[in-house]
């Protein structure tokens, strides 16, 4: 017999917190692209900002909202380095960008 396990969503989100496997992909962007797969949604704008002050490397900071059925909507903050990979990924989304 298969036992089954079903996680609350503060469960899944923690599942998705866990390091990923080594992948040459940034791993907040893993991160992001799993909540995706597990049915949370980009609120945008999605907001470019420079992670160190004016000068530092930017960083996308992506909100993700979860509607629950029994309870307020979820809400999770991703920030992802400014990548090539994450920058295609956002342009391909057609996602508005706020700076």
């Amino acid at each position: 017999m298969v036992e089954t396990l079903l996680l609350e969503h503060g469960d899944v989100w923690n599942t998705l917190q866990q390091p990923a496997r080594p992948a040459p992909a940034e791993p907040s962007y893993l991160l992001l692209l799993a909540a995706l797969d597990a049915g949370w949604m980009i609120e945008e704008p999605v907001y470019l900002r420079s992670r160190w002050g004016e000068n530092g490397p930017c960083v996308y900071h992506f909100i993700l909202r979860q509607k629950r059925l029994t309870q307020l909507p979820a809400t999770r903050l991703i920030t992802v380095s400014a990548v090539p990979e994450i920058e295609r990924f956002v342009r391909d989304s057609g996602l508005k960008i706020t700076q």
